[in-house]
């Protein structure tokens, strides 16, 4: 059986980490991320995978989560780890675990951030919804 999130909250990131707030102006986010990357001297590919994903995240964010969040972005042991937060709460069960229709317009999004990334961990709740993005390098 699938389950949406662990009940175990996920750690904050570290106090190090870059955050950059963002709303329907996603180049605004992306802009940010990328210099982000730069800072932290991800590769090049490493860098493509994790802007394709969080503006992913972040456009989901928008449309579902309350039109605004916030994006934290860290090394950690060579891996690149980035959080995209909002207000809004995830109920669908197995997001992005399963391949969609193809014919389908909508409810893609999730399951190619999870081929973009080697670990995507989900938690959602009244509060709000943190999804962590893993990427290694290349």
């Amino acid at each position: 059986m699938c389950i949406i999130a662990s009940h175990q909250p996920l750690p904050g990131p570290p106090p190090t980490a870059l955050r950059i707030p963002f709303d329907a102006s996603l180049h605004r986010m992306r802009r940010g991320l990328a210099a982000a990357a730069t800072l932290l001297a991800l590769p090049p590919e490493q860098t493509e995978r994790l802007l394709l994903a969080a503006n992913e995240i972040a456009a989901n964010a928008v449309e579902h989560g309350g039109g605004h969040g916030t994006v934290h972005l860290w090394a950690n042991a060579g891996e690149a780890v980035c959080d995209i937060t909002d207000t809004g709460r995830l109920d669908t069960p197995c997001p992005g675990y399963l391949r969609p229709d193809p014919t389908t317009s909508r409810g893609h999004g999730l399951w190619a951030v999870r081929q973009l990334c080697d670990l995507v961990q989900i938690r959602t709740g009244h509060t709000g919804t943190r999804i962590r993005l893993r990427l290694r390098p290349a």
